[in-house]
C-alpha cells in the first residue's frame, strides 16, 4: 500500500453530474446531518486542473472514469446529499484565489502559509514530496548535478518554488501552465527533467509514449494535499468533519490500493533521496 497516503476512504464512484442517481441525491437531505451551503443549489461543484492520472483518471469532466481525488469528491457529495460537478480549471488560477463559483477543490494541492492568504484548505489526506522525471539516460543524484540541468516545472506550484529558493540552479527553469505542456516538453528535449509531486511523476511515467522515461530521484519535503475552499467559506468545518470521518473509516487506503497504486508501479517511498 502506497506509505505516503495520510487518510482513509471507501466509496463506490458517484457518476458524473449528468447521472439519474446523483441528481435524485442533489436534492435530498445530507445523510451527513451537516450544514453545507454550495455555491449552485443541489449541487457540489469541485474544481481541479486536469489530466491528472490516478487521482483524476480522464482529459476533462465528461471524460472522467475514476481516481482518488474523483473518489473522494464523490464521497463528499453523497454524503452531503448533492450531486458532483468537476470544472477544469488552471491550477495557478486556482491556487492564487482566482477562479470562482465553487465549493471546494481537489486537485494535489500543497497546504502552505502563502497560499492560505487567499484560499482556505482542509485537513490534509494526502503527502507526497518533489520527484523528478527525465528521459533514461539523465541522472540526478547529488544537488550538484540537480545545479546544472535544465528544469521544467508546472506555473503557480510548489515545485517552481523549490527550485528558486533551494536547488537555485545555473539555468532559469522553465514554467508551464498546464501539465501536457511540461511533459511534452520533455519528450521534445526543450527540457532535462521535470520537478513535480513524486506520486504524479511516478504517474505520468506509466502513460503510453513515456516508455523512455523514468523517476530517477525525489527531494523530501514533507508536503500534505488538503482540500482548497474559496477563503473563509463557512463549508469549511463540514469539509473536515467528513474528511476526519473517511480518515477513521480507513478508506482512503482502499482508494489508494484501487487507483494509484496501479498508476505507480513503484512505492514512492524507495525512490532516492537527492540531498539538498
Amino acid at each position: 500500500m502506497v506509505a505516503v497516503v495520510v487518510a482513509t476512504l471507501a466509496v463506490g464512484l458517484v457518476a458524473c453530474s449528468t447521472s439519474d442517481d446523483t441528481k435524485s441525491k442533489g436534492r435530498g437531505s445530507s445523510p451527513s446531518g451537516l450544514a453545507f451551503k454550495p455555491v449552485s443549489a443541489g449541487t457540489l461543484t469541485v474544481q481541479t486542473s486536469l489530466p491528472a492520472p490516478g487521482f483524476w483518471n480522464g482529459d476533462d469532466p465528461s471524460s472522467l472514469t475514476g481516481g482518488f481525488e474523483y473518489a473522494i469528491a464523490a464521497k463528499l457529495a453523497k454524503q452531503l446529499g448533492l450531486r458532483l460537478k468537476v470544472d477544469n480549471v488552471v491550477f495557478g488560477a486556482l491556487v492564487a484565489g482566482n477562479t470562482t463559483n465553487f465549493d471546494l477543490a481537489l486537485s494535489q494541492i500543497t497546504k502552505n502559509a502563502d497560499r492560505e492568504k487567499v484560499v482556505d484548505f482542509s485537513d490534509s489526506y494526502f503527502g507526497s514530496d518533489q520527484g523528478v522525471l527525465v528521459n533514461k539516460g539523465t541522472e540526478v543524484k547529488t544537488l550538484d548535478e540537480a545545479k546544472k540541468i535544465q528544469w521544467g516545472v508546472q506555473s503557480g506550484t510548489t515545485s517552481e518554488t523549490f527550485l528558486d529558493t533551494k536547488i537555485k540552479p545555473e539555468k532559469a527553469a522553465r514554467s508551464y501552465g498546464q501539465t501536457p505542456e511540461l511533459f511534452a516538453a520533455l519528450l521534445a528535449g526543450d527540457i532535462d527533467a521535470v520537478l513535480l509531486d513524486t506520486v504524479l511523476v511516478l504517474a505520468q511515467s506509466h502513460q503510453p509514449g513515456y516508455e523512455n522515461t523514468e523517476v530517477v530521484g525525489q527531494f523530501k519535503t514533507g508536503e500534505v494535499y488538503g482540500a482548497l475552499l474559496p477563503k473563509s467559506s463557512k463549508n469549511l468545518a463540514a469539509v473536515n468533519t467528513l474528511l476526519t470521518r473517511f480518515k477513521n473509516s480507513g478508506a482512503l487506503d482502499r482508494l489508494s490500493a484501487k487507483y494509484l497504486e496501479p498508476e505507480l508501479g513503484r512505492d514512492p517511498t524507495k525512490i532516492p533521496a537527492v540531498p539538498f
